[in-house]
């Protein structure tokens, strides 16, 4: 079996989780293909697997430009295979669950734009790379994550993944029987760190 696993990644956590899940699907004898959606050949590698899993990062109320043209150019091939969805923010990390109800609307909403009915999405938390942010950038993330009760030590990075419930995810889209693929039933997945 093959799978693949295209992400857009702006600060580096989507790419962690996409490779989490890479390794993970290898362990159970796929053989798989993990790169950005942006690669040259990622509408052949789409063609060629036999499962797809597709996840971009949050920014400012959106997911990834380029994860949204991938998806729309592949949307018949995703939409005849197994195929999942993961979103990653940080307010799929938090407690309040407004907050994790408008992420599912907004990832499903996204997929649904696009022309994909994957079999499951996803959210996962993010990250506050704030070692990695540019001054001004770093300034207003710490205002954000102040107004929302997170943490505003900028000189360190703050993780919000919830590894346990990649691997639970990740396993589950591995071993689900091709012959029940979920894509028919359009299942939503919430893993809250």
């Amino acid at each position: 079996m093959r799978a693949a696993v295209l992400y857009e990644s702006s600060h580096g956590q989507t790419a962690k989780i996409a490779d989490a899940m890479g390794v993970i699907l290898r362990e159970r004898g796929y053989e798989v293909v993990v790169q950005r959606c942006r690669a040259s050949d990622s509408d052949r590698q789409i063609a060629q697997a036999d499962r797809v899993i597709i996840g971009s990062s949050v920014h400012a109320g959106r997911h990834s430009g380029r994860a949204a043209g991938l998806i729309r150019r592949a949307a018949d091939a995703l939409n005849a295979r197994p195929s999942a969805f993961f979103s990653v923010s940080m307010q799929a990390s938090s407690d309040e669950p407004p907050q994790v109800q408008q992420m599912q609307q907004l990832a499903d909403t996204f997929v649904a734009q696009c022309g994909w009915r994957p079999g499951r999405t996803v959210l996962f938390g993010g990250g506050l790379p704030y070692t990695r942010y540019n001054s001004l950038l770093r300034f207003v993330m710490k205002r954000i994550s102040k107004s929302q009760g997170g943490p505003t030590d900028t000189s360190r990075d703050h993780e919000f993944t919830d590894w346990d419930a990649v691997r639970e995810f990740t396993v589950r889209f591995a071993e689900t029987d091709a012959a029940q693929a979920d894509t028919a039933t359009g299942e939503t997945d919430q893993a809250e760190s």
